[in-house]
């Protein structure tokens, strides 16, 4: 059978969650009749009312939610800060950490499941890690309680980055509430898209250190209201560019950068912009309808790549219910000479097609930066995902899995 027609001129987003015209309208609506004090309270009750035990900080992003987290647990007396991170995830982890004052273990990752590799974590800790770093890929949540308890054992922090949790449990438990400090991500591209933002979760009050104790207790510094307007037209015309009949022309602009993984310096940190804010209220109204979406195109991925395996990562475990922020498969025939181009249109992407320790300006940060990570490797060497989102219909997905269940 031929594979679907799908339109030429079409090209997918890898990844997209709406910003609804209402919330935007609300957002202009507020900056005008709303403090921003009051609408920044607002969005951090909305937040809590999904982490009920837990106080919320909200950030101008999720980097600086982690950088907080680290600094905000760090033990002043320590001779060294060292934490440890997955060796396969985005290198915004490795900004936090380094904006943090925090050298940097790696440790490996479970190539047929993206779980942490606990013989791995337990090496570091040895080596002297007293922080762990726990992060969600694509909306799959990883046993952060787990990792929990093995830290505990060494007196170690566990922070859980749930920036791509996209609204998934395990055992019925939410990501972010899995571990007694988590933060998240309200960047473009997340389950939760309030054009950018993040938060800071944390069960109880923490000590800070001397240089984060400032930007915590009385208050994050705020970004000026031209910069807040600028972040709230990017989210909005963002939006507009996403449609599949004009994603081309951003993503075929090399200048704009889209869908290249690269690392960034750690920069200064500001408090969420209201407008922003008020998006993110939105976002959270809207959660269940996009989430129970791109579960179904997840389910009809799986189905259809059921017979073969080489494609197929392992499922989630019956008692974990995927956020299917994006749907991760092996594709191992393209090497390095990149995607075809009717799959990227498509909106199949190359995530994270580097080890952490292949960043240069990570290196320098790394103890134990030669250690031989193989699982981790072999995510990068092979992972690219497919996309679950709103904006793609039958005939698309489709046409995904003919293209891939042709090739070898």
């Amino acid at each position: 059978m031929a594979p679907p027609f799908v339109n030429p001129l079409q090209y997918v987003p890898p990844v997209y969650s709406a910003l609804r015209w209402r919330g935007i309208r609300s957002a202009l609506w507020n900056t005008v009749h709303e403090t921003a004090e009051a609408t920044l309270q607002r969005a951090a009750e909305r937040v809590q009312q999904c982490y009920p035990a837990y106080q919320v900080l909200l950030t101008d992003s999720g980097t600086s939610a982690l950088t907080l987290a680290l600094q905000g647990t760090a033990d002043t007396l320590a001779a060294r800060r060292l934490v440890a991170l997955p060796a396969y995830a985005c290198p915004d982890i490795a900004t936090a950490a380094i904006g943090a004052g925090f050298s940097i273990m790696l440790y490996d990752v479970d190539p047929a499941n993206f779980e942490p590799d606990l013989a791995s974590v337990e090496a570091c800790l040895n080596a002297g890690a007293r922080h762990v770093v726990a992060v969600h890929l694509y909306g799959r949540l990883v046993d952060v309680p787990g990792v929990c308890n093995l830290a505990a054992r060494y007196g170690a922090t566990v922070i859980e980055d749930a920036a791509q949790h996209a609204g998934g449990t395990r055992n019925g438990v939410r990501g972010g509430a899995q571990a007694p400090v988590a933060i998240l991500s309200f960047g473009r591209g997340k389950g939760l898209n309030a054009g950018g933002g993040g938060a800071l979760l944390q069960q109880q009050p923490v000590a800070h250190d001397a240089g984060a104790q400032q930007g915590v207790s009385s208050g994050l510094l705020r970004e000026s209201r031209m910069a807040s307007l600028r972040g709230f037209s990017v989210a909005v015309m963002s939006e507009l560019l996403a449609h599949p009949w004009v994603y081309a022309l951003p993503a075929n602009i090399p200048a704009f950068g889209i869908g290249r993984t690269r690392y960034q310096s750690p920069h200064p940190m500001h408090a969420m912009s209201p407008l922003l804010a008020s998006l993110l209220i939105d976002a959270l109204e809207s959660e269940p309808q996009l989430l129970a979406a791109r579960r179904r195109h997840e389910h009809a991925y799986e189905q259809a790549l059921e017979q073969h395996a080489q494609r197929r990562f392992d499922p989630p475990p019956p008692h974990v219910q995927s956020g299917a922020l994006r749907y991760p498969v092996r594709i191992t025939a393209y090497g390095d000479g990149g995607l075809p181009h009717q799959l990227a249109r498509l909106g199949v992407a190359r995530s994270y097609p580097y080890h952490l320790a292949d960043y240069h300006a990570i290196r320098p940060h790394l103890v134990g930066a030669d250690r031989l990570l193989p699982g981790a490797r072999a995510l990068a060497a092979s992972t690219y995902t497919l996309p679950t989102h709103a904006r793609i219909t039958p005939d698309i997905r489709q046409q995904i899995v003919a293209q891939l269940t042709q090739r070898p």
